[in-house]
């Protein structure tokens, strides 16, 4: 095979592999959108950790290759990225200097709107450079107004959408949700879902982040103060009780799930009693209801 060919074949396996990487979000109502910024680096490398409250769009104007929890990827200049909430990442660029923008936003809960978007995808040079002016427009008018900056971020992410349907879930994300469900009330261990489905911790986690964008440890917790929300709006059982279903008989850890996940005690949501935002934590609707029962 020449080396045309096998570059050819590389990329068509990596094109392949990043197609299968690809997050699930609701695009409607508007995400909210937090910070924008056009940056630039002569440094060989860029890394950071995504913080736990927002996602990212990246585009980036040079080529060079991304490190997404481990996972490395060559990509072509005028590249967008879709960087889920904690995660591990590094740009080596291709050129002495890598600039790139970035749009930090937040989805907001729909299940009846949810789109899948891709980690990563390549423009067309003749678009990248169209939107790389168009941006730089966006980001000189923020002195007096965030709402064309935030119309384009916007549109990059419905340029990236494709229905839900056209997503697959992993069968091992398949597996460890049934493991997980069945075992809620237990102390569950991510090596133990992994020994039970015969894969690597690092395996498990790149299946769901790209199924749930969050890893096993966060889907669990996730799964238990959802648990918990239901049991302590819909029901009378006590408290302590409602710990030991959620797998988390200690008083002082489940009331930090609680808190963590919802801004308030198990007490406090109980009298409440507001309807649950799956995805957001510091529920803005839980917020207001404890504003208005104070």
């Amino acid at each position: 095979m020449g080396f045309l060919s096998f570059v050819s074949l590389f990329f068509v396996v990596l094109k392949c592999l990043v197609a299968r990487l690809s997050f699930r979000l609701s695009l409607a109502p508007t995400p909210e959108f937090r910070s924008f910024g056009a940056l630039g680096s002569t440094d060989e490398r860029v890394s950071w950790i995504q913080p736990s409250d927002h996602w990212q769009l990246h585009f980036a104007i040079h080529g060079g290759a991304f490190t997404f929890n481990g996972r490395t990827f060559p990509f072509e200049p005028y590249t967008l990225f879709v960087v889920p909430p904690g995660s591990r990442c590094s740009i080596v660029g291709a050129e002495a200097k890598y600039d790139y923008v970035t749009f930090a936003f937040i989805p907001k809960s729909d299940p009846s709107d949810i789109v899948s978007l891709p980690f990563l995808t390549p423009v067309a040079q003749s678009v990248g450079a169209g939107w790389e002016l168009e941006i730089r427009k966006c980001l000189n008018r923020l002195p007096w107004s965030r709402a064309s900056i935030c119309a384009f971020a916007n549109y990059l992410l419905w340029h990236l959408a494709s229905p839900e349907h056209e997503y697959t879930k992993s069968v091992f994300t398949e597996e460890a949700e049934k493991y997980i469900e069945a075992r809620l009330g237990e102390r569950l261990r991510v090596s133990e879902i992994c020994e039970a489905l015969q894969i690597s911790h690092s395996q498990l986690a790149r299946h769901f982040l790209r199924d749930h964008s969050l890893t096993p440890l966060q889907y669990i917790r996730e799964r238990r103060s959802v648990l918990a929300h239901e049991l302590l709006t819909t029901t009378a059982v006590p408290i302590k009780a409602v710990a030991a279903r959620c797998g988390m008989p200690d008083a002082d850890q489940f009331c930090k799930l609680v808190r963590d996940r919802f801004g308030c005690t198990p007490r406090r949501l109980r009298q409440v009693r507001a309807p649950l935002n799956v995805y957001r934590e510091n529920d803005p609707v839980l917020l207001k209801a404890l504003d208005k029962s104070l």
